[in-house]
């Protein structure tokens, strides 16, 4: 029994000193959180840049000028293959979220890894053409060169494979892997050359790559495939055609097509190189240094434009509507993140100009790739927010922006020189500044199908400008069977309306624009036939007076009059409660916040959700939580001990709710009549 207590005490005291995403925000603690996340992204980006560096030295050593640039041409391509590819799959990890049903994620799953297959394949087969044509060309046997682009080619297809079948499970939950499962494989693959070398000479090159690509990919396959099993959902195989076609909608080609466009400037280290090559290949180091210089800081750049997915999951985590002001301090942070790692992403540059290159290559490599590296850590955090959000046409737009506008400015800068540099600076700053007002635009919250809250529904419905009418039922069952009914109402709505649950399943409400899906057979089919008083508005002119008719049909209660002001409530609550709490998200007051411990911050906030959403509360904290959200979102968070009274809590539960539906009704974006 001592042993258990000793045990259960660690692992309180590890809960405690743990920082969750929720409590770094609200508690002020984003600091260590931050550190936590991207002390893993440089070890590991550390250990690749490392073997990026050894390689290209061996690759220098092997081959002449011309066989230089055909490798080097190879490993960006298979690099640029695998941003899009990544960028494509964004698409089947949003379907695979929206799937609750095992079967169905399996099918989408498997959907996706039979379209791996064949890209796997065409990469393996394009490889073969490459090293035949070549064999053919010159009239000789195979070289050093051609099996390393075949291991660039059985690469691509590694990957291409091993990513889809890591995003099925990623997409709901993060993977851990030990460190060692990440780190060793890239030094596995050098002691393979360097133990071979003796009998090998340089054929140990490509055939160590190719040990390292196994032994990698391989391990990333068992600990997925782990995870899969612990969230007990059935793993993809490998398949060349895809299942028969389930109850998700089709995919939509157009949307991937946009998806792998738009994630291209994750990869836009390789644009660099590449376009170095087209400026001019390599020549002599001191003559040219550039096309040197680039590539050795390709994963240094593709690190500045790639840190940001550390953080994907707590963009998902904070995409609902009530999180939406945690959502923007989490951005703000990240844009200071970005900073710090782009000075240390320029420190690592220098020291490796002055390393490999010379001392007189480091001003021509900061002034023209720092600004690359600084403007695309910057643009990292908000293209991470708009891949989360699917918004993959301004993805596309500014990645198109960034990769052209810096080949331009390389093709330009043929001859190397003060004015050179200039332009690659001038240039890279301009397509910052460009892609992040294009990746920093709001996009509005759905408007039709399921929506989380009722003030969200009042928005959507306050935005319609057409005929509307709006629906209303009670329903027998509960809060699963309220939450299934709302399913089937929304897909027969589709695009013509929204439908919102209510009082934990008890209570629905709905509007939909003509032509009219909903009648009393499709309510019956929908609830099961345990629909109680469903109720229909006339048809009115637009959202705000089908508001109003509803409110007379009784559908919805009145706006009472409570004052729809946030610092008013904080001094009713203050005076009400001396000893309360109050978490303000936008800086404002803070009172008892600090003195919680961590644990206790990140459940005050999720009990903040849960009644927001109008969910069965289980008794996590001892306090009564209420928020006051007037646009839906959650701006301050109220927590009352719950030694206070029934009485006096649940009055001031009823007090918050009347101010925030007074609020909702006069948001100036629905213009509500009151």
């Amino acid at each position: 029994m001592r042993e258990l207590r000793r045990l259960l005490s660690r692992h309180a005291a590890a809960a405690e000193r743990r920082v969750s995403l929720e409590e770094a925000l609200v508690g002020g603690r984003f600091a260590r959180y931050a550190a936590r996340r991207m002390s893993w992204v440089a070890l590991m980006r550390g250990l690749g840049t490392g073997t990026h560096i050894l390689e290209f030295t061996i690759l220098l050593a092997l081959f002449s000028r011309r066989g230089l640039t055909t490798s080097v041409v190879a490993q960006n391509l298979s690099l640029l293959l695998d941003g899009a590819w990544w960028g494509a799959l964004e698409v089947m990890r949003r379907r695979v979220r929206t799937l609750d049903d095992k079967s169905e994620i399996w099918r989408e799953s498997s959907l996706w890894m039979a379209w791996a297959v064949r890209i796997a394949a065409a990469c393996l087969v394009a490889g073969g053409v490459v090293v035949a044509t070549r064999v053919a060309r010159y009239h000789r046997p195979p070289t050093v060169l051609d099996l390393y682009l075949l291991v660039c080619a059985l690469r691509a297809a590694a990957d291409v494979v091993a990513r889809t079948f890591y995003s099925g499970i990623w997409a709901q939950q993060r993977i851990f892997r030990p460190f060692y499962s990440m780190a060793i494989g890239d030094p596995l693959g050098l002691v393979v050359i360097a133990a071979t070398w003796r009998w090998l000479g340089a054929w140990s090159f490509p055939v160590g790559l190719a040990l390292t690509v196994v032994a990698a990919r391989a391990l990333v396959v068992v600990y997925t495939l782990r995870a899969y099993r612990a969230a007990r959902l059935p793993a993809p195989r490998l398949r060349w055609s895809p299942p028969r076609r389930g109850n998700a909608p089709p995919v939509r080609l157009g949307e991937v097509l946009w998806a792998a466009a738009g994630n291209l400037s994750s990869r836009i280290g390789a644009t660099v190189a590449l376009a170095t090559m087209i400026r001019k290949p390599f020549d002599n180091v001191f003559s040219d240094p550039f096309p040197y210089v680039a590539q050795l800081a390709v994963p240094l750049v593709t690190a500045s434009s790639s840190w940001a997915r550390v953080f994907y999951h707590d963009f998902k985590r904070l995409e609902s509507e009530l999180a939406a002001r945690l959502m923007r301090r989490l951005q703000r942070r990240l844009i200071v993140v970005a900073v710090g790692w782009a000075l240390l992403l320029g420190g690592a540059l220098a020291g490796i100009v002055i390393g490999f290159v010379g001392v007189f290559a480091v001003r021509q490599a900061l002034f023209a790739l720092g600004p690359v590296i600084l403007s695309l850590s910057i643009l990292a955090a908000l293209q991470l927010g708009a891949l989360a959000r699917g918004a993959f046409v301004r993805l596309f737009l500014g990645s198109t922006a960034a990769c052209l506008s810096l080949v331009g400015a390389l093709w330009m800068g043929a001859a190397a020189s003060d004015v050179t540099v200039g332009l690659y600076a001038g240039c890279a700053i301009t397509v910052g500044v460009v892609v992040l007002s294009v990746g920093a635009a709001a996009r509005e919250p759905a408007a039709a199908g399921a929506l989380p809250t009722l003030h969200a529904w009042l928005r959507a419905l306050g935005r319609v400008d057409a005929a509307v009418r709006v629906g209303g039922l009670r329903l027998e069952g509960g809060a699963r069977l309220g939450q299934l009914a709302g399913d089937r109402i929304a897909a027969l709505l589709a695009d013509s309306g929204a439908v919102v649950v209510l009082a934990r399943g008890a209570r629905l409400l709905w509007f939909e624009r003509a032509p009219h899906a909903i009648d009393a057979v499709a309510l019956a089919r929908a609830t099961s036939g345990l629909a109680r008083t469903p109720r229909l508005t006339a048809v009115a002119a637009d959202g705000r007076a089908a508001l109003a008719a509803a409110v007379a049909a009784g559908l919805l209660a009145a706006p009472v009059a409570a004052a729809a002001d946030g610092p008013a409530l904080v001094a009713e609550f203050r005076t009400r409660f001396p000893d309360g709490i109050i978490a303000a998200l936008d800086g404002g007051p803070a009172d008892g916040v600090a003195a919680l411990p961590p644990r206790l911050r990140q459940l005050l906030w999720l009990d903040a959700c849960a009644r927001a959403h109008d969910r069965r509360v289980r008794l996590r904290t001892p306090f009564d939580v209420t928020s006051y959200r007037p646009r839906g979102e959650i701006h301050i968070v109220f927590a009352v001990p719950r030694s206070r009274s029934a009485d006096e809590r649940s009055a001031w539960r009823a007090h918050v709710e009347a101010v925030n539906w007074r609020a909702a009704a006069l948001d100036g974006t629905a213009g509500f009549p009151v």
